[in-house]
Formats: structure tokens, C-alpha cells, sequence
């Protein structure tokens, strides 16, 4: 079952890619799937707390998603530098 932190995360990264005028992908287009117990990190950021969380997570979907999601970061506080990810391998 998908959790409302996937399910967030997928709905910013399609947001994100209707906002460059890609064609209009679906959160339904993209899978998310944490292959390893989220780590959660609390941030002080401009006298707020901010809750994030690290981990490997195997992405797939069409590739102009997957590119928005390295570019831009994955969450809803990625405008804050959280949301950052990398690529450990492809298949």
C-alpha cells in the first residue's frame, strides 16, 4: 500500500512537470517504492521545524518524470533544499 509521503511526493514531482509543459503526466504514471527504513532528520529552517526523511527508493516512470525528480527533488519542502536524490544504478 502506498503511503501519503509516496503518494506526496508523486503528485509534487507531476505538478512540477506540468508547471515545465511536459505532457500531462499522471501520479498513476509513477511508481515509488522505499527499499530500505526511512532515517527521519528534523531541520531548523528560518525558525520553523522541518521533518524529512532519507532513504533508497527505486523510482520508475516515464523518463521526463524520473529527470524532474533529480532535478527538482522529490517532496513538498524541496524548496527549502530537502528532496535531493540521487542515482545509485539504473535498469
Amino acid at each position: 500500500m502506498e503511503s501519503s509521503r509516496e503518494k506526496g511526493r508523486k503528485r509534487n514531482t507531476c505538478l512540477m512537470n506540468k508547471a515545465g509543459d511536459q505532457k500531462d503526466n499522471q501520479p498513476k504514471d509513477m511508481n515509488i517504492q522505499m527499499l530500505n527504513n526511512p532515517r527521519m532528520h528534523i531541520l531548523e529552517y528560518k525558525g520553523g521545524i522541518i521533518k524529512g526523511y532519507s532513504g533508497m527508493m527505486l523510482l520508475s516512470g516515464p523518463p521526463p518524470l524520473l529527470q524532474i525528480a533529480l532535478d527538482a527533488g522529490l517532496g513538498s519542502k524541496n524548496s527549502q533544499g530537502c528532496g535531493c536524490s540521487e542515482v545509485v544504478g539504473r535498469r
